[in-house]
């Protein structure tokens, strides 16, 4: 038997010895992406574009079971300034995380489209979010409510800024402007149109003097705050800049772009100091750490890269997301670095140790899952295990859900402690799959995405269903 699914949102089964239809599943209301049969060949799994695995009988073509629970790509990320909370900009949310446990604090969902970029006030109660949907948002962090909301531009808002004494605020759109807000009222204090192209980027020098914009017609634009006038143009970027960030000093500048080099700027001259270019991948963002030693550089290839900022030498690279790198941001303190992937993960990084800390993944509903990448130990919310399967080799047969293992594997404590025994359940290396997440995205759209996900979802539905049946 040969099974097709469809954009016409049918999953159709064939005879493959004579091409002959069988029968034609069309309860379906969303383009098929992916298929694939459990092993006894009585089930198939499907895929769609509404972000569901659903469960079929091949003999009757009825639905067994659906599953939601798919996170989406985590866009922006930031530390509040005492580093106890990490916030992430993901699908049309803001999730607050508790940095030292990976739990989920709250969920702030007032948005209508995805949200492209997070930032604290310096004092931490206060975050912004910009949005596909044109605005901007003010929240207070402590209660998660909504403070105001800006109808800041005429397109998408891809960034927001502080101001370093917390009472301006910046916003760059690809309605060709950067405006600048008053954080008290909301007002808008000023707008800078001196851009021939959107902006993706904007930030504040340390002093609070100069606004860096980073654009789509590949330059860098530098603003006088207090009057508004373009200070200087940066030009020698060849594709789109994606991210700019000063140095703690203010005295340098770094810019990504997409023509997959990091550049160093001399803010005072706009001279050109120094150009990264050891990258493989097109660079999405850029951040100084907290001392200026050290430039963190995100890319579309899944790996972090960290520059030394005085030679400009790869110091290490991070290598375990397996989709772009949208955003990095250092904790205050520089010991820990968090990155936002396509992939549907935050992952905490251990810069001194040079290795990921933890994991957090974020599911509908306000489930969640964060887990140790190395030991397999995890914590979850009251049913976020349920939307994840275990490997325990490399052969999709050995999958099995996570809830399982609840008893040996759910340790809050060892989640928070890096050095604790290894789990012995099995000597066999484990790995974490879940319905949308990390390796799974990987081979997005492909038959190896279901392969993969979809049978540990039949599996972890079959023993559900026999469980229920009890």
């Amino acid at each position: 038997m040969l099974a097709s699914g469809s954009d016409d949102s049918t999953i159709k089964l064939w005879n493959v010895k004579d091409g002959k239809l069988l029968n034609t599943i069309n309860e379906l209301s969303f383009e098929i992406l992916s298929l694939a049969f459990h092993p006894n060949g009585k089930i198939i799994a499907s895929n769609s574009n509404d972000n569901t695995v659903q469960f079929w009988n091949v003999e009757d073509g009825k639905l067994l079971n659906t599953i939601n629970g798919h996170a989406s790509a985590v866009r922006s990320v930031a530390f509040s300034p005492d580093g106890k909370i990490t916030a992430a900009g993901i699908d049309h949310t803001i999730k607050l995380w508790n940095t030292e446990s990976g739990t989920l604090l709250n969920t702030l969902n007032e948005h209508a489209s995805w949200v492209w970029s997070v930032a604290f006030s310096p004092d931490g109660k206060i975050i912004a979010s910009a949005s596909y949907d044109k605005t901007v948002k003010l929240w207070n962090v402590e209660s998660g409510t909504l403070l105001q909301t800006l109808p800041a531009h005429a397109s998408i808002v891809w960034s927001v800024d502080f101001s370093p004494d917390g009472k301006m605020l910046a916003s760059g759109s690809s309605d060709k402007t950067v405006k600048l807000w008053n954080v008290e009222d909301g007002t808008l204090l000023n707008t800078l149109n001196g851009h021939t192209s959107g902006t993706r980027s904007v930030a504040f020098s340390p002093d609070g003097n100069m606004l860096a914009s980073g654009n789509s017609d590949n330059t860098i634009q530098l603003w006088n705050i207090e009057d508004g006038t373009l200070l200087n143009t940066l030009n020698k970027h060849s594709r789109v800049v994606r991210s700019v960030a000063f140095s703690p000093n203010g005295k340098i500048l770094a810019s990504g772009s997409l023509d997959k080099t990091v550049k160093l700027w001399n803010v005072e001259t706009g001279t050109l100091l120094n150009t990264l270019n050891e990258n493989s991948s097109l660079v999405r963002s850029v951040v100084f750490s907290p001392d200026g030693k050290i430039l963190a550089s995100g890319h579309y290839d899944g790996t972090i890269k960290l520059w030394n900022v005085e030679d400009g030498t790869l110091l290490h690279t991070f290598s375990e997301h397996s989709s772009d790198v949208l955003s990095v941001a250092f904790s205050p303190d520089g010991k820990m670095l968090v990155s936002g992937s396509y992939d549907n993960t935050m992952k905490l990084w251990d810069i001194p140790m040079q290795r990921s800390q933890m994991t957090l993944v974020a599911l509908r509903g306000n489930e969640w899952l964060v887990y140790h990448p190395q030991k397999l130990y995890y914590h979850a919310s009251s049913q976020g295990d349920e939307y994840a399967t275990i490997r325990f080799n490399k052969e999709w047969r050995s999958s099995y859900p996570l809830e399982w293992y609840r008893d040996v594997l759910k340790r809050p404590d060892a989640v928070q402690a890096w050095a604790t025994p290894q789990p012995e359940i099995d000597p066999q290396p484990l790995r974490l799959w879940w319905l949308t997440g990390g390796q799974a995205q990987l081979m997005r759209g492909s038959f190896g995405l279901v392969g993969l996900v979809g049978i540990g979802f039949v599996m972890w539905f079959l023993y559900r269903r026999k469980t229920n049946t009890k």
